[in-house]
């Protein structure tokens, strides 16, 4: 992100990471309404445990929340 900053480059950063950036201008959107689209996956071993049940539905639960769904 620093040479994004510095302007010596173009480079794709998630937009999580660089709102602030992106909202005070330090930062612009060469592409805006474009988005390069990722899964993610959560890898875990079975048989589950109570604690990484609680674990799995929390990192879900926030996943839905911030990250794009479509």
């Amino acid at each position: 992100m620093q040479l994004a900053r510095q302007g010596t480059t173009c480079c794709m950063i998630p937009h999580l990471q660089i709102e602030k950036e992106l909202a005070s201008g330090e930062l612009i959107d060469l592409t805006p309404g474009l988005f390069q689209r990722r899964m993610l996956y959560w890898h875990r071993f079975a048989p589950e445990s109570r604690m990484m049940r609680k674990v799995t539905d929390a990192l879900l639960d926030y996943g839905h929340k911030v990250l794009r769904q479509d």
